[in-house]
């Protein structure tokens, strides 16, 4: 179950409070225990707890309810997510060149003609309109960039102002089993290589998602 507080706590004050409403409680004896949090957040004073209890009855769920620092009681609820395909039809094939691709290459053509702009500094674009000049490029780039997700690589070679890793997960583990923490960690701040939007910000990796989700 979760239990919700009516404010921030540390870990013994949230103790003592379940302990309080559930050694008041009736119906009998009552297996629980708090689980345990094994990550950087479980020195710091929360809103919440996660309490096991086994077989727990209405009138121990009620105690907890009507503690005056206890908010609500919700049960823990695991979510499955399925991904259903669904084939699309198929398409008719045909040569590139066939006459109705060309006819809706050459009208997309003639409504909206083909333009490659580069963005880089030395570009025409940025002197244009000024934007290389003013304050407001160095305002739009990101100095630190927390990023949670699925972990990153500690001596991955693309990546050189890594300034802190922590891991929030159940696993023990702060490298990125699936990539996707390290895709997005690239996009910003990638040195090698494809270059990132932003490659000498500094990045915070948070680790929130395990190899399964």
């Amino acid at each position: 179950y979760i239990v919700s507080f009516t404010g921030y706590f540390s870990a013994k004050a949230r103790s003592l409070y379940i302990n309080s409403a559930l050694r008041n409680a009736g119906g009998g004896v009552l297996e629980w225990h708090i689980v345990p949090r094994e990550n950087p957040a479980s020195d710091f004073p929360s809103d919440f707890e996660l309490v096991h209890m086994r077989q727990a009855s209405p009138d121990n769920l009620l105690s907890l309810e009507e503690h005056p620092y206890i908010k609500r009681v919700t049960p823990q609820r695991k979510v499955f997510r399925t991904l259903k395909y669904t084939p699309a039809p198929a398409e008719p094939s045909g040569p590139c060149n066939d006459t109705r691709w060309t006819e809706k290459w050459q009208s997309w053509q003639t409504s909206r003609p083909l333009r490659r702009t580069s963005l880089s500094i030395g570009s025409g674009f940025w002197h244009a309109t000024g934007r290389h000049s003013s304050r407001r490029l160095l305002r739009a780039i990101p100095r630190h960039v927390a990023v949670f997700d699925t972990g990153l690589s500690e001596k991955h070679p693309h990546f050189k102002n890594v300034k802190e890793r922590t891991n929030w997960t159940n696993e023990k583990t702060l490298d990125d089993g699936l990539g996707h923490g390290t895709f997005v960690a690239g996009v910003i701040a990638s040195m090698r290589e494809c270059q990132g939007f932003a490659p000498d910000s500094e990045l915070h990796i948070f680790r929130v998602f395990t190899n399964n989700q």
